[in-house]
């Protein structure tokens, strides 16, 4: 599949765009490891999966999950937002995490700020997992503490979220 690409979005003195001409992609078709497709020789492991609550997306290496994004349902408000969305992304941005010798991972990530209300918030995040050729699995845990003036702090825990991806591998022919 080729295409042209473009976003534009404004809020007050924030601006954000590709520019002022649409940006081209090319995207190929991946197939689940399993599937007839093989491994190419440099090929950059990508898994992909979908759980009930969580959805996961990261490439690997020898040394590193790299690309890690996606999205869970929260239990609980995330940031700044005044109700509990649906879906929500894992981390602000994608994040990397570096694998140990027998291909476990961990990514931790803290977050705060001061709600519409006033009130200070802060958020412990972590995602760990292991990465094989075939798979990567492992959970998601986000902890939230509220802080009001004169008042003592409220905890709401989202998870441990279990997550399984697959390994995908380009489409052959």
């Amino acid at each position: 599949m080729i295409g042209e690409f473009s976003y534009s979005a404004s809020e007050l003195s924030y601006h954000c765009d590709t520019g002022f001409e649409p940006k081209p992609f090319r995207a190929s078709r991946y197939e689940p490891v399993g599937s007839g497709a093989t491994p190419v020789s440099g090929e950059r492991p990508v898994y992909y999966g979908s759980e009930a609550s969580t959805e996961v997306f990261l490439r690997a290496n020898q040394e590193a999950a790299y690309g890690i994004r996606g999205a869970f349902v929260p239990w609980c408000r995330v940031g700044r937002e005044k109700k509990i969305r649906s879906r929500h992304a894992l981390f602000s941005a994608p994040a990397d995490a570096d694998l140990s010798a027998d291909g476990r991972f961990e990514k931790k990530a803290e977050e705060g700020g001061v709600t519409h209300s006033g009130v200070r918030w802060w958020e412990k995040i972590s995602l760990t997992g292991s990465v094989d050729q075939g798979t990567t699995a492992g959970t998601y845990l986000r902890v939230r503490t509220v802080k009001p003036r004169r008042k003592p702090a409220r905890r709401c825990v989202t998870g441990p979220l279990p997550f399984r991806a697959v390994r995908y591998l380009p489409a052959s022919g």
